[in-house]
């Protein structure tokens, strides 16, 4: 699916598909109507290591637990459905805690089975940053200049405070002060945080990742401004070279 937004950063993923319902953006819809694209889609072009590293390993332990059969074209297409359920079912529970999380800081309702999730968050975030006063959920942006222009929604923003959730499917081993042993902290993530940043104009803000295991352990890692100024050149490099692929 392509993501889009007005250049009055109104999300723009969905369109009336002339039936009484609604259809997948295009690019075809992006032109007609001078939408930008999304941060997300622009980095999408980017190669991740760490998260094709993951999808190699799903296939690996879907394989390892499919059993052989004589038909080989049989065979790829259930290893390969097995890793796309374990990957959906990784996804839909990012989704549903990024909901859970909206929905909290918009004081509204929150399943029982995410106040865990919501919780451990909320405190690790009061903890970092001393207050949770003026947050605000699931903002949207347009930025445009002379020879570029994008759309994002930003999870978290407190005041001089840009925050990305990212929900690990698998946690994280612990060193003996508590501390995660390792997690991707990838350039990709702040290439997308620095983006935020520069395209709200919020240039002095701090931005971090607020990542949460599936047993709603959190920790959060605020990027350096040299990493967020590197990110940046990747986003810009991802968003010429997107640019040149769709024709945009």
């Amino acid at each position: 699916m392509t993501h889009a937004y007005s250049k009055d950063g109104e999300p723009r993923h969905y369109v009336d598909d002339g039936k009484g319902g609604t259809r997948d953006t295009t690019l075809r819809d992006m032109r007609k109507n001078d939408w930008l694209p999304s941060v997300t889609d622009i980095l999408g072009v980017a190669d991740k290591p760490g998260l094709n590293r993951y999808f190699q390993n799903q296939i690996l332990e879907a394989a390892w637990k499919t059993d052989a059969v004589d038909n080989f074209a049989e065979w790829c297409k259930e290893v390969r459905q097995k890793a796309d359920e374990h990957s959906a079912k990784a996804r839909d529970a990012g989704i549903a805690v990024h909901d859970a999380l909206e929905r909290a800081f918009k004081g509204k309702e929150v399943p029982d089975e995410h106040l865990e999730a919501v919780d451990a968050v909320s405190s690790a975030i009061y903890e970092k940053y001393g207050s949770l006063e003026g947050a605000k959920t699931e903002v949207t942006f347009a930025y445009e200049s002379k020879e570029h222009g994008y759309g994002g929604t930003i999870d978290l923003v407190l005041p001089d405070v840009i925050i990305d959730y990212k929900r690990k499917a698998d946690g994280w081993e612990k060193k003996k002060n508590g501390d995660p042993k390792k997690i991707w902290y990838v350039e990709s993530h702040a290439a997308q945080l620095a983006a935020y940043r520069a395209g709200t104009g919020q240039l002095n803000a701090k931005c971090a990742n607020v990542f949460i295991s599936p047993d709603n352990e959190v920790w959060i890692h605020e990027w350096s401004n040299e990493d967020l100024a590197q990110g940046l050149s990747i986003f810009m490099a991802s968003l010429n070279l997107w640019k040149t692929l769709k024709k945009f």
